[in-house]
């Protein structure tokens, strides 16, 4: 949590308004916590989460669909491609309030699934 707040604050250039922080805050919080920093597919990117995502609107990284219209995340594809997601699932997905499809497959979690999952009614996937 505190290196994502650290990454948002002084090394981020996106300005948001409080919804879209509160989905940035989000999605790099679950990247520090769940192994991001060893995705090997994200070293060969130019546009993506934390190392190459300053700056740019998190609708457009990789393995990120967002509603057209709103903005805001509705599927995550997490799963083979270089993704290797490890420790115990960030909390702070359940600030994906608009989440309908979230997939973790072939990955190294552990522990129980946090109770804000539940919380997504859009879950469909």
């Amino acid at each position: 949590q505190a290196q994502a707040m650290e990454w948002l604050a002084y090394q981020d250039t996106l300005y948001l308004d409080s919804s879209h922080l509160l989905q940035r805050y989000a999605l790099v919080a679950f990247y520090f916590a769940n192994g991001g920093n060893l995705w090997a597919i994200l070293r060969n990117l130019s546009s993506g989460w934390v190392p190459n995502g300053i700056g740019v609107h998190e609708c457009e990284w990789i393995f990120v669909d967002c509603d057209p219209e709103q903005e805001q995340v509705v599927s995550l594809r997490l799963s083979g491609g270089g993704i290797m997601l490890t420790g115990e699932l960030a909390t702070e997905i359940g600030h994906l309030s608009r989440l309908n499809y979230l997939s973790l497959a072939n990955s190294r979690l552990e522990g129980t699934i946090p109770f804000q999952l539940y919380q997504l009614t859009d879950l469909g996937k």
